[in-house]
């Protein structure tokens, strides 16, 4: 359901300014695009990065490099299913959380502009996946899977202050949870 609503809006739309500045810095050597990505103070350069080598593979048709926000915002579906059944309790209530995540306009939106908001999305998502899991009494702190839990989540959140500011947030949150 993801794909379904996502994909067909790739190129609805031609580019417009934000995401010509994503295109641009994307454009620039690596060094360039450090300094001009820092120099700008909004963004920090992980989405830049990632558009930068992502055009290296496939080029710059704007279905190409939508491909990327959009593959994301395709991507949170598997946090946030294994995170509404972890909270919800029930595979029947995740899907139902999961559809209703699909359809979300604004959602759809973001996934198809070139700028970061998928990859925050993405990335926020794991994180909060990762902290529950970090923190869940039953499965015990250090439960399951190849990497630590702690390290799980510290990689995620060092991946998601440098994908969006507004990572900080979810960072400071769960911080905030802990202490709590």
């Amino acid at each position: 359901m993801f794909a379904a609503f996502r994909l067909p809006e790739l190129t609805r739309y031609p580019l417009w300014y934000d995401e010509v500045f994503s295109l641009t810095l994307a454009q620039q050597d690596w060094a360039e695009l450090l300094r001009r990505a820092v120099a700008d103070r909004t963004n920090p350069p992980l989405f830049y990065a990632l558009l930068k080598a992502w055009i290296g593979i496939g080029g710059e048709s704007v279905a190409w490099m939508r491909l990327l926000p959009c593959l994301c915002g395709i991507l949170v579906a598997v946090p946030l299913v294994a995170l509404a059944r972890r909270w919800l309790g029930d595979l029947p209530a995740a899907f139902a959380a999961g559809m209703a995540a699909a359809a979300s306009p604004l959602a759809v939106f973001l996934a198809n502009e070139l700028r970061g908001y998928s990859l925050l999305l993405l990335l926020a998502t794991l994180s909060c996946l990762a902290f529950a899991r970090l923190t869940d009494d039953r499965a015990g702190a250090g439960a399951a899977g190849p990497v630590p839990p702690l390290a799980l989540l510290v990689a995620v959140n060092v991946a998601l202050v440098y994908a969006h500011y507004f990572g900080w947030l979810v960072v400071g949150a769960e911080v905030g949870a802990a202490a709590f």
